[in-house]
């Protein structure tokens, strides 16, 4: 087998785990908050393809842009919401590949998609972006220092610090690797939002 094809294989294997221990904060969020509403709209999994120009992506960076759509909460209290608080929610769900073409469209979908984002009342939703942005950069090291510079640009816009985006490396250095590096987080909000994954890996984190 391929070099590519065994990245490829690794990196499915991968994804399915991180969907399965991270990416479920829906179902999380309405029972930590039952007198809440919840409401969710997806924002296209294009929304990757506004930071990598996915025609020149080897097949796993593509396979991981592929693999996500991501979703914005909004749990509140009583029975109305004023969605004007999320002014950009149809222009979100709507990215298409001709869009994409535009730089300032692109610029825009993603400023919008931040914004949102960073309201959301699922505060973990920030660090999935930035986990899944990090791991097209390990599979794909094509224009590997300008893409990293606007991946921490768009950390700092939703407020993930330096302890936070070391962790996630951290994170991701242990899904290839794993080595037990639990013990070097510094974050608390990294080792709360990775705890099932940090489980599955079985890292003991120090107190």
């Amino acid at each position: 087998m391929d070099d590519e094809k065994v990245r490829t294989a690794k990196t499915a294997t991968m994804m399915d785990l991180i969907s399965d221990k991270l990416m479920t904060f829906k179902t999380k969020y309405v029972n930590e908050y039952p007198n809440r509403k919840n409401y969710t709209f997806s924002c296209s999994n294009m929304i990757l393809k506004t930071i990598f120009d996915y025609e020149k992506a080897n097949k796993p960076a593509r396979q991981i842009i592929d693999s996500k759509r991501y979703y914005i909460t909004k749990l509140y209290y009583g029975d109305i919401m004023d969605f004007d608080e999320f002014p950009t929610e149809n222009l979100l769900a709507a990215i298409n590949e001709e869009q994409l073409k535009n730089e300032d469209t692109k610029l825009s979908l993603l400023s919008g998609y931040l914004n949102a984002c960073r309201k959301s009342s699922a505060k973990g939703e920030k660090y999935d972006f930035v986990l899944i942005a990090l791991m097209v950069l390990t599979v794909d090291k094509t224009n590997y220092e300008n893409y990293l510079t606007v991946i921490c640009d768009c950390a700092r816009a939703l407020g993930v610090n330096d302890n936070e985006f070391e962790d996630i490396l951290k994170l991701i250095k242990l899904m290839y690797k794993g080595n037990d590096t639990g013990s070097s987080f510094k974050s608390d909000t990294i080792k709360k939002w990775a705890a099932p994954l940090l489980k599955h890996y079985n890292v003991k984190l120090q107190s």
